[in-house]
């Protein structure tokens, strides 16, 4: 596996002032068959301690894997509504994506996954998320 760094942007709310969150991880990254993986740990940062996230992409869907202290499966396919659960230490909550927009680059050592879709959250619209997600390389990591 090859040690790289995340960087994760995430939009939400009305695109006029949205709400933004980078969060940068180290991890690792691997290709099996036609699917790419990064995994990283989750820390205090981010309110999931405890929890190992797992990107998988090919060039028509990305999956966020989470499991550990907060569980969760989300799959982003243009079109397709992933309904699933979002399991924590205190509750678990229904929710269902819809997927818009699904881009996935890649120049030289770097990905570049751009993610759109509108979130509901039990039964109500919570709006529209953007994730860009930067993939690269780093040979400074500890891994």
């Amino acid at each position: 596996m090859k040690p790289i760094k995340i960087t994760i942007h995430s939009f939400s709310g009305q695109l006029t002032n949205p709400d933004k969150i980078t969060i940068v991880a180290y991890g690792k990254m691997a290709k099996r068959f036609d699917k790419y993986y990064a995994v990283y740990e989750e820390t205090s940062l981010t309110g999931m301690e405890g929890t190992k996230t797992t990107i998988k992409w090919d060039e028509n869907s990305v999956t966020i894997l989470r499991t550990g202290t907060y569980n969760n499966r989300q799959e982003y396919i243009v079109g397709y509504p992933c309904e699933s659960v979002y399991a924590t230490p205190y509750l678990t909550i229904p929710i269902k994506s819809t997927t818009t927009v699904v881009e996935v680059k890649k120049h030289q050592e770097i990905w570049n996954l751009h993610v759109e879709y509108e979130l509901e959250v039990g039964q109500e619209t919570n709006g529209r998320i953007i994730l860009d997600i930067v993939i690269e390389e780093d040979a400074s990591s500890e891994y």
